[in-house]
């Protein structure tokens, strides 16, 4: 679980006081204070805050890095790396660094290590922690949940290798595929897929697959600002479908989602009647359960109706053709 003292820290939009506050209540933080001038390198100004001493006995720079240039914060992480890798020098293991921009309230919190190896040659190598890992974005704007979990771990005995599995990805990515393996094995008690002739009961479980690898990439889209997230608030879903009715979330949200949207170009989407597009035959491509249907559940009007399904781009890859038997299948709403 997180800390919760590091919940205000990660929520905040970037300060000296806030970086440093992290610091001091997780590391073995020596703090020097800032007389001397900033380092300039590139389109950028490195302000060197002190130094992290580790249980093994290895030191890390930390630097605040003031961007002055347009580079995006948010995702140009191997360029923002590079800035601090040149003044790691061979008297430190590594750097610790918070990027920001004035008037941007996102920041990045990155860790960064270069040790000397030996190449299979037999030569001399440099070794870098990897330019688009070990670091975070944070800031009152993203979700920080996943970096207030791992920087929870660090304490004042943290060694050089506890703070590189702190900002490590596997760890996380391990937990969660542990984590839907368990979820399919729950969901397929729950969830049915009745056939509809091309679809015997049997295939339940790739009905299933299907249906989890659709809402796997739908929540990275949803991530990226291109579907609507109000369609996966509970509360303000409630408010817009008779959320009581058998199979509503599924019937109502998903599949007008799927099929209605994400498979079908822009200009042809709509309720049927309205010109728009059938996917095949009994398999409808328009827009499902509104005011006209025989089985309504939407309690909003029609055209507001298409408002929750605006601005989604139409994806021809595939993943959303309609394969499943429409308007039948129980799943559960979210939570």
């Amino acid at each position: 679980m997180p800390d919760d003292r590091f919940k205000e820290v990660c929520e905040q939009a970037y300060s000296r006081q806030t970086f440093l506050r992290l610091l001091r209540g997780k590391l073995q933080f020596r703090e020097e204070p800032v007389t001397r001038p900033p380092i300039e390198v590139d389109a950028a100004l490195l302000y060197d805050l002190g130094f992290i001493e580790t249980s093994d006995d290895k030191t890390l720079r930390v630097y605040e890095v003031h961007i002055r240039d347009q580079t995006n914060i948010a995702r140009n992480r191997a360029g923002l790396r590079r800035i601090v890798a040149k003044t790691i020098d061979a008297s430190v293991e590594g750097a610790l660094a918070g990027f920001h921009k004035n008037q941007e309230a996102e920041w990045r919190l990155s860790f960064m290590t270069k040790e000397l190896g030996i190449s299979e040659k037999g030569s001399i190598v440099e070794k870098e922690t990897a330019t688009t890992r070990y670091t975070y974005l944070l800031g009152p704007t993203v979700q920080t949940r996943t970096a207030q979990e791992r920087l929870s771990k660090l304490h004042k005995r943290s060694s050089l290798s506890d703070i590189e599995d702190a900002f490590a990805v596997e760890p996380l990515n391990i937990e969660f595929y542990k984590e839907l393996v368990k979820w399919y094995g729950c969901a397929k008690t729950i969830v049915h897929f009745p056939g509809d002739g091309s679809l015997p009961q049997s295939n339940n479980s790739t009905s299933l697959i299907r249906m989890t690898t659709r809402m796997l990439f739908v929540w990275f889209l949803k991530e990226k600002g291109l579907v609507n997230e109000d369609l996966f608030d509970c509360d303000k879903i409630k408010k817009k479908i008779y959320y009581d009715k058998e199979s509503s979330y599924y019937k109502a949200i998903l599949q007008n989602l799927f099929f209605a949207t994400l498979n079908i170009e822009v200009d042809s989407r709509g309720f049927d009647g309205e010109g728009a597009k059938r996917t095949r035959e009994s398999l409808s491509g328009c827009y499902e359960y509104g005011k006209k249907s025989s089985n309504p559940l939407f309690k909003i009007e029609d055209w507001q109706v298409k408002e929750l399904f605006n601005g989604i781009p139409f994806l021809n890859g595939g993943l959303f053709e309609c394969l499943d038997a429409i308007a039948t299948a129980a799943a559960p709403p979210p939570h």
